[in-house]
This record gives structure tokens, C-alpha cells and sequence, in this order.
């Protein structure tokens, strides 16, 4: 079951407090993976979900196609 990126910010990243904006701009760059979906107005994702760093942009798009 998918929580909010927000909720999953919060179990990942215990005691520091991340931003919506960096979370949409993780999002948006794709460094966290499974990528979140829309559902309806939130950004879900896999609890077990993991922000990927210092990726080409040529492994983001493969990371994105596989995820399809």
C-alpha cells in the first residue's frame, strides 16, 4: 500500500524536516525510486521507496522506462 510523499519523508528522513518543494523537485528529477504516481490531488509512493543521487540523466530514463 502507497503512502504520501510527505508521510514517507517523514519515516525515511526521521528527525529532519524536508520540504514539499524539495520533495516535488526530488520528484520532478527522478531520485526517488519507484517513482511516485498522482492519485488524484497527492503524490503516492512505495514506503520502501529510496532517493537515488548522483545519477546521468541517461540512468534516470532508463530507470523511468523500466518503472512503466
Amino acid at each position: 500500500m502507497k503512502i504520501t510523499i510527505e508521510e514517507w519523508a517523514k519515516r525515511t528522513y526521521q528527525g529532519v524536516e524536508i520540504t514539499l518543494n524539495v520533495l516535488n523537485k526530488w520528484r520532478r528529477e527522478g531520485q526517488i525510486h519507484p517513482a511516485p504516481e498522482r492519485v488524484m490531488r497527492q503524490w503516492m509512493v512505495d514506503p520502501d521507496a529510496q532517493r537515488i543521487t548522483h545519477t546521468s540523466p541517461r540512468l534516470v530514463s532508463q530507470i523511468r522506462r523500466a518503472s512503466r
